[in-house]
């Protein structure tokens, strides 16, 4: 059985946020608070690198800690991505021509 999310299959809410990019036209934004694990946990690695590295760009990031859900003892992160267009098919951009790329 091929599981809908994949890449995601770590944490729910790393599947809502794959999800809402894929809604989004290109340029689009997706903002959204949620535990802050997948920022730093390792399991998270394919996350970070195939959706928020290559799918969107990270706008902005405010690392909130405890206390903004509720009860919810859990750390959490507010951020904004903006879903960058996709590369043809096929083609791989030079170094340093990606405009998704920073630096």
């Amino acid at each position: 059985m091929t599981l809908p999310y994949p890449r995601t299959k770590n944490d729910l809410y790393a599947a809502f946020v794959e999800r809402g990019l894929e809604l989004l036209v290109p340029g689009g934004m997706l903002g959204a608070i949620t535990s802050r694990t997948g920022f730093f946990l390792t399991s998270f690695r394919k996350w970070r690198e195939e959706i928020l590295l290559k799918e969107a760009q990270l706008t902005t990031f405010a690392d909130l800690g405890y206390g903004v859900l509720d009860t919810a003892m859990v750390e959490t992160a507010a951020y904004c991505l903006l879903k960058l267009p996709a590369p043809p098919s096929g083609i791989e951009p030079a170094k340093g021509t990606d405009p998704r790329e920073n630096g």
